[in-house]
């Protein structure tokens, strides 16, 4: 990789990989964090592959 190319993605070890260990980290160091996910029927919509065209909505 490049040096400063994907600079803002890469973190501290402390930070983790997963989402739950980041909120973590933002809420100890006294951040308020307000995770916002979808409800059952939009995650299903969007499927696990977001950028898959086939689950988008065409408007003519």
């Amino acid at each position: 990789m490049l040096s400063g190319q994907f600079e803002g993605i890469r973190r501290s070890p402390e930070w983790g990989n997963d989402l739950a260990s980041r909120v973590a980290a933002l809420c100890k160091e006294g951040s308020r964090v307000d995770l916002i996910t979808p409800d059952n029927e939009s995650g299903a919509a969007m499927s696990v592959n977001q950028m898959d065209q086939a689950t988008r909505l065409t408007f003519r």
